[in-house]
């Protein structure tokens, strides 16, 4: 009556935990721990600690197992215990529910990451799913990213910003030439057709867009030496 759900399950895993480290050396050393979403409705602080905690209790049991359904909290523990981390998904299937390993990178990709590797390989032929509607947000976040401190200098950090707006600004502070912002502004209008031209893209011609966006995100987006 006087907790929050959030205080009772810190309670009760503290409870959990107390137990656990009060077990003489060699139970411990036996020991199996498996958690079961332990960190639901926790704030990042908590969880923090939380984690640290286990990293303690790792080093002195047989083995530590944590069930998770938010991605967010796996790759905060695959982070914390990358050295010794296996990553393990249920996937369901026509047999049911499959377990299957996963690369831990995955697991800690972040959003930009999984589009970066989904757009490099569409263009390496390895995706025939037609990507031109993924190719102007991964477009503008890159462009945003990677002037993301001069963007902050200018006053223009806020997402709602157009990114035009954006590009002339680099260049007329300089940061960026004019060839280069002609280059952006050109290829950012070409990305912004109405929904019913970009329907109309074939998937090779999205493949050369995408190849192209490529180019001029890694090899061509430089700022004025």
């Amino acid at each position: 009556f006087v907790f929050s759900e959030s205080d009772r399950r810190a309670l009760a895993l503290c409870i959990f935990l107390a137990k656990v480290l009060s077990l003489p050396d060699e139970e411990k050393a036996k020991a199996i721990l498996v958690f079961d979403d332990p960190v639901t409705s926790f704030d990042n602080e908590r969880i923090t600690l939380i984690l640290n905690k286990f990293d303690e209790l790792r080093q002195n049991v047989k083995q530590l197992i944590i069930i998770t359904h938010y991605k967010g909290m796996a790759s905060k523990a695959i982070q914390k215990f990358d050295s010794c981390a296996k990553s393990i998904i249920l996937m369901p299937s026509s047999r049911g529910i499959e377990i299957q390993e996963i690369d831990n990178e995955i697991m800690t990709a972040t959003a930009h990451d999984l589009a970066f590797d989904r757009i490099k390989a569409f263009v390496a032929g390895e995706i025939n799913e037609n990507l031109i509607t993924e190719l102007r947000p991964f477009f503008e976040a890159e462009i945003r990213n990677r002037f993301k401190k001069q963007l902050s200098d200018l006053g223009h950090t806020k997402t709602k910003t157009p990114l035009a707006f954006c590009i002339t600004q680099l260049n007329n502070n300089n940061i960026i030439s004019q060839e280069l912002a002609q280059q952006l502004h050109a290829f950012h209008n070409s990305l912004n057709s109405p929904m019913h031209e970009i329907g109309q893209s074939t998937i090779e011609n999205t493949r050369s867009i995408a190849n192209d966006m490529l180019d001029l995100i890694y090899n061509k987006l430089n700022p004025v030496n």
